[in-house]
């Protein structure tokens, strides 16, 4: 195969995560301060499915999706104004999210171990990505909001923690018995 045609191939694949993302996010529960929303569910599977750049690379296009106002964000809305949102910093932490999730799984996804201990290495790459998520998206709160580090924590982390386990424990399910469906469709 050319190489030209492995990059459309790969831009393709890139497209469709970002897709998925964009389907996926604007379904929102709204609370107090970040709205609860199966974003970072897309994030995690683009990451654990994709190499580093193409990971941030398929965030950054639903980020860019979205910021030119398509309704790909929380409650079906668009626009460049969320990125200055309260929760602006947690859209700007996907990306290094789904980079830094992507970088700590590429060698596991390659190796191909037990079921186990490639579904846990997985779970953990996804929980470091959202770590870095949360520092962002919690710093950007207190700054917008003016507010002290720790009531941001209690308005944008803690209500959080069980269900992003639960979206990280599902995208290690799915990124795992997909992972070699989308190797195949980039190629490689």
């Amino acid at each position: 195969m050319t190489r030209a045609k492995q990059n459309i191939k790969k831009s393709v694949v890139c497209a469709i995560f970002a897709a998925l993302i964009c389907v996926l996010s604007p379904f929102a529960i709204p609370t107090a301060g970040v709205p609860i929303t199966l974003a970072t569910l897309g994030v995690y599977v683009a990451a654990l499915c994709l190499p580093t750049a193409q990971s941030a690379a398929a965030v950054a296009l639903y980020l860019a999706i979205g910021a030119i106002g398509a309704p790909v964000f929380s409650g079906f809305s668009g626009g460049a104004a969320h990125f200055l949102s309260p929760s602006g910093g947690y859209l700007v932490g996907y990306v290094p999210c789904a980079a830094l999730t992507s970088a700590i799984a590429a060698p596991r996804r390659k190796r191909g171990k037990s079921r186990a201990a490639d579904l846990v290495v997985r779970a953990l790459a996804a929980a470091c990505g959202t770590l870095v998520l949360y520092a962002l998206g919690t710093a950007w709160f207190v700054v917008s909001q003016k507010t002290s580090v720790a009531a941001a924590i209690s308005v944008c982390v803690l209500p959080f923690l069980a269900g992003d386990a639960a979206k990280i424990a599902a995208a290690a399910l799915i990124s795992r018995a997909i992972s070699p469906v989308v190797r195949r469709a980039e190629g490689e």
